[in-house]
């Protein structure tokens, strides 16, 4: 009789672990199919700690309207400063000829060649105030001589006045390599208190209408037409003065 009691106690505790093992059995099962699920999915409903929504990119348009205000100055971006390669031309510097396009005072040491470019209809604010002309550099700057070239000049407004921090633009092919770099009026006060000015090459050079100047706003919009222009292999051209003026 104790025999058979003993044995059904131990069926019955048999039966019951058996059932404990299914459970936690069944309870692995579940935790690996919902652990799988949320790393397929983290954003399903039965997540309790979901990641959180993604903003949406904003897109901002990229078109750039012409500015009608009166320009600000903006900052100096660097420019390209070209390595002379070539011997420069020696010694005898040309002293300037009576008839050379010396520039004339406005009243600030700024300068202007003597013959004035007629007015045209433009569809920009600012147009070319005189024809572009060379001069010997060493006028405004002795010690440069035959072994610099450039173009410099100035920008006033409607009332003859300096209109400084307006970005004036150099581009086009210097030698044949690709050229662009940037001034600001009122940087070469040599040339006037709204002058501006770029530095070349270490030697005159020819080149005929490679290379162009404008005046753009703080959008790189233009407020000028290009203004192409010569260089030329002479100590006495090696410095090219072109003066820009508002007209609206």
């Amino acid at each position: 009789m104790a025999n058979k009691r003993r044995r059904t106690k131990r069926t019955a505790n048999s039966g019951l672990w058996n059932v404990l093992t299914t459970l936690v059995l069944v309870c692995i099962v579940v935790m690996i199919a919902f652990v799988a699920l949320t790393y397929s999915n983290p954003y399903n409903r039965f997540n309790p700690y979901p990641p959180p929504t993604q903003a949406v990119a904003l897109i901002l348009p990229t078109e750039v309207l012409p500015s009608t205000n009166t320009p600000t100055p903006p900052s100096l971006p660097p420019t390209w400063t070209p390595t002379a390669s070539i011997t420069p031309i020696p010694s005898e510097t040309p002293l300037p000829s009576a008839t050379a396009a010396l520039a004339t005072p406005l009243g600030d040491d700024s300068l202007q060649t003597a013959t004035p470019t007629p007015k045209v209809d433009s569809k920009y604010p600012f147009v070319l105030r005189t024809d572009p002309v060379g001069i010997d550099a060493s006028i405004l700057y002795p010690s440069r001589g035959c072994r610099w070239s450039g173009v410099g000049g100035q920008v006033v407004d409607m009332q003859d006045s300096p209109y400084v921090g307006i970005t004036v633009q150099l581009g086009g092919t210097l030698e044949g390599l690709y050229t662009n770099q940037y001034s600001l009026t009122g940087t070469a006060t040599k040339y006037g208190e709204a002058g501006f000015e770029f530095a070349l090459t270490d030697y005159p050079f020819d080149s005929k209408g490679d290379l162009w100047v404008r005046l753009i706003n703080q959008s790189n919009y233009p407020l000028s037409d290009k203004v192409f222009f010569d260089t030329f292999a002479d100590c006495g051209q090696n410095l090219i003065i072109i003066n820009f003026e508002q007209v609206r």
